[in-house]
């Protein structure tokens, strides 16, 4: 297991993987990774700002996931889906514990679990096309004092069967720079 702590960071339009605007996600975290998140913006990167795959764990305190911008992904079968910007993506038995967080104006849902676990407490999800996501088993406990509203389709919504990414995203090679030679 890996234990990464982040308190305090930016981070900001992570660029896609390819010019068709493929991936570009924000944080991924997976492979039973840790991470905890504290006081940390995420905003203006595309597919998700967050996501966790592999039965990755992640707590987020204070944070505020915004604008994810619209990218793309393909299935390990070949299908291709774009205009997807999640602000949270939970996927394939991860956990997430999330309190007193905005997560805003993501250009698909703020936050979407799909078969995976955690606690949602004192969250904010609004200005998405859907604030929260639901699908499969496990589901995420949804606590008292979050806030689902004016978002685009619904405020909360399960088992509708939005695409998720089946793989996480590749490592790119390092850039060659001029100083490394």
């Amino acid at each position: 297991d890996t234990m990464v702590e982040a308190t305090g960071n930016l981070i900001e339009g992570t660029l896609p993987r390819t010019s068709d605007q493929d991936l570009g996600v924000g944080v991924l975290v997976h492979e039973w990774a840790v991470l905890a998140l504290t006081s940390c913006v995420i905003r203006e990167n595309r597919v998700a700002a967050l996501q966790l795959v592999s039965r990755a764990s992640v707590r987020i305190l204070g944070c505020a996931l915004q604008a994810t911008l619209p990218g793309s992904f393909t299935l390990n079968n070949g299908k291709h889906f774009e205009n997807i910007g999640d602000g949270l993506l939970v996927l394939s038995g991860s956990d997430v514990e999330i309190s007193d967080t905005r997560i805003e104006g993501n250009v698909r849902a703020g936050i979407l679990f799909d078969d995976s676990s955690g606690r949602i407490t004192d969250t904010v999800s609004t200005g998405n096309k859907y604030g929260l996501v639901l699908q499969g088993s496990p589901k995420p406990e949804v606590g008292d004092g979050n806030v689902f509203d004016d978002n685009e389709a619904q405020n909360r919504v399960s088992d509708i069967g939005l695409p998720v990414p089946d793989k996480p995203m590749e490592a790119l090679p390092p850039l060659d720079r001029p100083d490394d030679r």
